[in-house]
């Protein structure tokens, strides 16, 4: 609509100075004239002052809350922007996911806007935000100026669990199963988890049926059991299961799992950890506390899971999507 206005009053003043020639229709001829090179000196100075940032750096988000990326439009020239496309491009991991997304907004004079790009919550990930470009045009709609941004990135959005204490009696089990009693046998701390037979006794109740030994019993006509002993005390080690033919679905309940049950396991004061891989190399992080708990998550749900084989050095729990694929090994 600017731009058709502009061309009449071009058109009527071109016509109506050889009428007039008088120093009015030239001074409105001239300034009809010379207007379009003034809109391209202000949009020219406006690029050049125009910022697109994101402070915010990495934001957390929780699985099905509304989240999304703060991006600061920052405009330090002493004209305002009346017409400013930006064009950014999301790219979910780890599914490899890309989206594109315009972005329409209008800066004033030296001030500075906040636009928040909304991303997808609902699987386990990261989301990524990138600026491709960044599109000013003048009031008048004679220039458009583009400028190429090459895919800067701006932020990142990681969707991760949240510590439910729906897992804390599974947690609680595992760690009795296999946790260490106060008892001294020798150099071995007696164990009822994995370790070396150091004795034998009579079978109470609570006792493993694992530990029977079913040669003796028979020859004593009850049941005897095992005593194991370990010489120190291990830490948890929960691995994430591959399990095959995973979905999304699956893969979240099994991220979830893992980094709960750790979570939980670790407020036995034995000491648990979570295998993630980080830079594509298994690695052993510990989970204390909420903030270590985010941490491994955010690179767990990026990532593919680690080759689950038992790690020296920790009980290894492997945790899938459903309880009957845990087990536990030293």
């Amino acid at each position: 609509m600017s731009l058709f206005l502009y061309i009449i009053l071009l058109i009527s003043a071109a016509l109506f100075y050889p009428l007039y020639e008088n120093d009015l229709s030239f001074a409105v001829l001239a300034a009809l004239l010379i207007l379009p090179v003034i809109m391209l000196i202000q949009i020219a100075v406006t690029v050049r002052e125009l910022k697109v940032l994101s402070k915010s750096g990495d934001t957390v988000a929780h699985k099905g809350e509304r989240g999304g990326i703060n991006v600061d439009i920052i405009n330090g020239s002493p004209f305002a922007v009346s017409e400013l496309r930006l064009r950014v491009r999301t790219r979910t991991s780890p599914w490899g996911i890309d989206d594109k997304k315009i972005i329409d907004a209008s800066v004033g004079a030296s001030s500075r806007i906040r636009s928040v790009i909304e991303t997808d919550t609902s699987h386990y990930g990261v989301t990524d935000l990138y600026l491709d470009s960044m599109e000013v045009r003048d009031v008048l709609g004679l220039f458009r100026w583009k400028v190429k941004t090459h895919g800067r990135k701006l932020g990142s959005l990681f969707v991760i669990p949240r510590i439910d204490e729906e897992y804390r009696p599974f947690a609680e089990g595992i760690v009795n199963a296999v946790s260490f009693t106060e008892d001294d046998d020798g150099e071995k701390t007696v164990t009822t988890g994995p370790g070396e037979v150091i004795d034998f006794r009579d079978f109470r109740e609570g006792d493993r049926t694992v530990h029977i030994h079913h040669k003796l019993s028979a020859r004593f006509d009850k049941d005897i059991v095992k005593v194991m002993g370990t010489d120190d005390v291990k830490p948890f080690l929960f691995i994430p299961l591959d399990e095959d033919g995973m979905d999304p679905d699956t893969r979240d309940r099994i991220i979830e799992r893992t980094l709960n049950i750790a979570y939980f396991a670790g407020k036995s004061g034995q000491g648990a950890f979570a295998e993630v891989l980080s830079g594509g190399i298994p690695t052993e992080t510990e989970i204390k506390d909420e903030e270590s708990f985010n941490s491994a998550a955010m690179l767990m749900a990026v990532s593919a899971f680690p080759y689950p084989v038992p790690v020296k050095g920790y009980i290894c729990c492997v945790t899938g999507s459903e309880e009957e694929a845990d087990y536990v090994s030293r």
